[in-house]
């Protein structure tokens, strides 16, 4: 019985991390292709559009930095 239990317990649990690894971006992902959607809705010039991408993607990494420091991680690697 237990030969079994750990025969089906060991790929659900292989297959759950690795799912929850590959969301791990996907806020950041969805929030770049909104972004993008806007940024061609309104037809911005290429600096101008370039400009946008830079502040967000600065403010998400600051956002995120700040977050790394509260949680008392180092580096991203150690989350």
């Amino acid at each position: 019985m237990k030969r079994w239990l750990t025969i089906f317990i060991l790929p659900l649990n292989l297959i759950v991390s690795a799912q929850t690894a590959s969301n791990e971006a996907e806020y950041l992902h969805r929030a770049q292709e909104a972004l993008t959607e806007v940024i061609v809705h309104d037809i911005f010039s290429p600096p101008v559009a370039s400009r946008i991408y830079l502040y967000s993607n600065l403010a998400a990494s600051y956002l995120l930095s700040l977050y790394l420091h509260q949680c008392g991680a180092l580096s991203v690697q150690e989350l």
